[in-house]
């Protein structure tokens, strides 16, 4: 049991960085819907991760989606109240 459990968490590790990586590749070609669609799915496998916050306000502010905008980015500043830029 301890060897599938791990392998789930290794999965989840392996589908998260994949969807940062899309998310990444997304933003330097200016596709913010596929950005925002990218970090959506990260977010819903580590929702405790203030930069993926911070960039999903950034790419909803591009599409000028301002409540998921603000929603976002104050979700990143709960997270690390710390966070600038």
């Amino acid at each position: 049991m301890t060897k599938i459990i791990a392998s789930i968490t290794e999965t989840e590790a392996d589908l998260l960085e994949l969807a940062i990586q899309e998310a990444a590749d997304a933003s330097k070609k200016k596709d913010s819907l596929a950005a925002v669609s990218a970090l959506s799915t990260a977010l819903a496998l580590d929702p405790k991760r203030a930069d993926l916050w911070q960039d999903l306000g950034v790419a909803y502010a591009r599409l000028q989606v301002w409540p998921a905008c603000v929603n976002s980015l104050e979700m990143a500043l709960e997270l690390e109240p710390d966070r600038v830029g």
